[in-house]
Order: C-alpha cells, then sequence, then structure tokens
C-alpha cells in the first residue's frame, strides 16, 4: 500500500469584513471542503491539511518569514481577495487587503496561477469589476454571503462546493509549479497546455445528452443540448482557449461545427408545455414547405457530421491523451448542470 500524501492548503485571509460572512465562512467551508475532496479522491492515497499563518507554529516567530515559507511549501493557495475598500474619493479604485495581496503575489511565483484559488464575496463588491484588471481571467470565483444571511447548521453550501471542485481540480491536474515548469521542453509545455485546455473544454460536455440528441433529432431536440452547446461553444471561442495539436484542434472544430448546425433552427422547434424538450414543428392539415424539408435534411445531415466527429474526437483523446478521463470529466460537466438548474430554479421562485 502506497504512502498517504498529504496535501497543504494555505489559506490566506483578511478580518477587515465580517468574519461570518468571510474570515470564518471560508475557514468552514474549507474544512468540509477537503473532507468532501478527500472523499471523491478515494482512488488516491491522500490526506487534506489546512494552514494558515502562523498556525502550528510555537515561539515568537517572525511572521511574515514563517508565512512564506509555508507558502512556498504548500500545495494549493486560497485567498480571500473581496474589496475592503470600496472606490471613494479616498479610496479610487476598490481594493482588496494589501497583506493578501502580497501573499497573493508570493503564491503565484512559488506555486503558479494554477494552483491558485481567489475567491470573492460579491455582499461587498461587484464581480469581476472590483477585481484588479490582472485577476478577473484566472478563474477568480465569486459567492454571495451577506451578515444576515449568514446560514446555520448546514449552510455555505454553494462555497463548500465552488471549493470543493476547486481543490479537486488542482490535485487531479498536478499542474506544474513554476520552479518545474522552467525544466520542461517547449514540446513537453506545449502538450501540458494542451491537456489543460482539453479538460476546460470536456467539463463542458455531456456525452448521454449529445447521444440522445443523435438518436431523437431532428424531430426531438433535448433543452439541454443547448445549454451544454453555449457552455462548449463559449470555451471554443474563448481568447484564452488556444490548441498546439493541430489534429485534435481540427477534431474539436469538427464537432463545433456539426453541433452549431444540428442546433441553429430554433424557429422551426416549439417546447413542450411543462417538458424538458423541443419538437420540429410543422402546422398540420397541410404540405411541408420547402424551407421546412431543407431544414430537416439539414439537421439531419448534421446530426450524422456530429455521430462522425464524435467517434472520431473520442478515439483520438482515448489514444493520445491518456491523462485525460473523459467519464470524470463527464460527470463533472453533468454536476454543474445540475447545480447551475437548481439555482436557475431558485431565482425563478424568488421572482414569484
Amino acid at each position: 500500500m502506497p504512502d498517504e500524501i498529504e496535501i497543504v492548503v494555505f489559506y490566506s485571509w483578511q478580518s477587515d469584513l465580517p468574519k461570518t460572512t468571510n474570515l470564518q465562512a471560508i475557514r468552514t467551508a474549507l474544512r468540509t471542503a477537503s473532507s468532501n475532496a478527500e472523499a471523491d479522491l478515494s482512488d488516491r492515497e491522500i490526506s487534506i491539511r489546512i494552514d494558515e499563518a502562523t498556525k502550528r507554529t510555537s515561539g515568537s516567530p517572525n511572521i511574515p518569514d514563517t508565512i512564506l515559507r509555508k507558502i512556498a511549501v504548500s500545495d494549493i493557495f486560497v485567498c480571500d481577495v473581496t474589496p475592503i475598500y470600496k472606490a471613494s474619493a479616498g479610496h479610487p479604485k476598490s481594493s482588496a487587503n494589501p497583506n493578501v495581496i502580497f501573499e497573493l503575489g508570493y503564491a503565484v511565483a512559488q506555486l503558479g496561477w494554477d494552483r491558485v484559488v481567489l475567491l470573492f464575496n460579491e455582499s461587498f463588491g461587484a464581480f469581476p469589476q472590483d477585481l484588479p484588471f490582472d485577476f478577473d481571467r484566472h478563474r477568480a470565483s465569486p459567492y454571495k454571503l451577506a451578515e444576515a444571511s449568514v446560514p446555520k447548521k448546514g449552510g455555505y453550501a454553494p462555497l463548500i462546493v465552488l471549493l470543493t471542485e476547486a481543490i479537486v481540480a488542482v490535485i487531479r491536474d498536478d499542474p506544474k509549479k513554476p520552479s518545474e515548469m522552467s525544466q520542461l521542453t517547449p514540446e513537453q509545455t506545449r502538450r501540458q497546455r494542451d491537456v489543460k485546455n482539453l479538460r476546460w473544454l470536456l467539463e463542458n460536455i455531456h456525452w448521454p445528452t449529445l447521444e440522445q440528441h443523435i438518436d431523437e433529432a431532428p424531430k426531438v431536440m433535448p433543452a439541454r443540448v443547448l445549454h451544454f452547446y453555449e457552455g462548449f461553444h463559449g470555451v471554443r471561442t474563448a481568447k484564452l482557449f488556444h490548441i498546439f495539436d493541430n489534429d485534435l484542434l481540427a477534431l474539436i472544430d469538427a464537432i463545433h461545427s456539426a453541433w452549431s448546425r444540428t442546433t441553429s433552427f430554433g424557429t422551426r422547434y416549439e417546447r413542450v408545455v411543462g417538458g424538458d424538450h423541443y419538437i420540429f414543428t410543422v402546422p398540420p392539415n397541410r404540405a411541408w414547405t420547402k424551407d421546412e424539408e431543407k431544414a430537416w435534411a439539414a439537421i439531419e445531415r448534421g446530426i450524422k457530421d456530429l455521430h462522425k466527429a464524435i467517434e472520431d474526437f473520442l478515439r483520438y483523446v482515448r489514444t493520445n491523451y491518456l491523462e485525460i478521463d473523459i467519464d470524470e470529466l463527464n460527470e463533472i460537466s453533468w454536476k454543474r448542470y445540475v447545480q447551475f438548474h437548481q439555482e436557475f430554479e431558485k431565482s425563478i421562485a424568488r421572482r414569484k
């Protein structure tokens, strides 16, 4: 049995804002998230330890030096970048706690952005407008918790889910630290970045939904097909998305093109009342128009192309990218969809 590996999560906190919404809320959520992550990663021999400031140090340590040493040997860095100053005459820009920002800069230099989790409480600032310009592209994670709504027992669920996913992602991906990156060849660096972006893309695909779409189109289209397409399209067209492997990129674009064509005839569909799917609709008691026939035929061609593109893509990834666990990413995609749907229904209920 292999020795257990300890994963250290360093928490950089601030106490300027209410402790119940920030410092203690994040600390409490981190404890639960760490336990959840250990359970999710039960196939690995790991334990997760939360560290912060001068915790577990004796005597009268040099606090700044101690903190920096702890950050340097940690595996994941979690920090609260919620602004403590709002833009005003005295403070022309919203800004987070300066000590947290200093520790964040050191963490980025030592661990790299891929091991950093930025938390932002939207109850005290506008996200992402109140982030420094070079923060928002590094996947800062917003949550919302005000003093008046501090949950009691069993609360903090959204924050716990957010932190669990972030911790699990870092441990599974095991991104190279800057010192390790400098030892990689250009080819290894390109591959590592391709793997990272491929994971990002696949976290927005739910294969069973696509299979259902292929089986039932053109007559029926599950509503969630559009949700996953928008996620896939958003990643593929994002400026930060780049694939060096031209063969892989061509396969991705084949899926993108075919999937787009199968969802481009929205005016031909009507949503079933109370249902979760759309029906290709033609008024009864009349012959199909040429436009309707063309739309049906175009969707059929798109579905045929999509089926082939998916088979080619999966075969290529399974052969050439053993680092990619398609089943795991498929599960992540589905969990995010369920969470999105639940939050959407809650927002609708609040409006009534």
